[in-house]
């Protein structure tokens, strides 16, 4: 019984940190585009000058 509840939590445990590991993935994707925005939309000021 015990066994079979730790066999329960770690299963949890390891999809919970795999989830957060794809959510700080997802989230460092989105900074890089919308870095790569803010970049593309500065451009023609730094050209200007």
């Amino acid at each position: 019984m015990m066994t079979r509840a730790a066999q329960a939590a770690r299963v949890i445990f390891m999809a919970d940190s795999q989830a957060k590991y794809a959510d700080s993935v997802n989230n460092y994707g989105a900074f890089l585009s919308t870095l790569r925005q803010y970049v593309a939309a500065q451009q023609p000021l730094s050209i200007q000058f």
